[in-house]
């Protein structure tokens, strides 16, 4: 993965959702990285809404988030959990992440 150090800029209401049941994705790709802003409607859970999509029992990939609104809850495969409010950011390792 290369890095580029200018400016470069991505449009989230410009782009096509990707909606998995109550969980709706839109995706910009910058050089190097890709930015999601992820929705997720009352209820939503990994293990309902994502767990077919992506094939796998646990979500499989890193992510650092900042939560704008509500409640985030996050369950590890070791089965800890992690509150995230609004205005909180955190940061998940893939192989811990699991599906609630």
């Amino acid at each position: 993965m290369s890095y580029f150090p200018g400016m470069q800029k991505g449009n989230l209401d410009a782009v096509k959702a990707d909606e998995h049941g109550k969980i709706k994705k839109e995706t910009v790709v910058l050089e190097g990285v890709s930015v999601t802003r992820v929705t997720f409607d009352v209820g939503a859970k990994w293990s309902n809404d994502l767990k077919e999509f992506a094939g796998t029992n646990s979500c499989q990939l890193p992510h650092v988030a900042l939560v704008l609104s509500r409640t985030l809850r996050v369950v590890m495969d070791e089965v800890r959990s992690r509150i995230s409010r609004r205005t909180t950011s955190c940061c998940c390792r893939p192989v811990m992440m699991r599906g609630l």
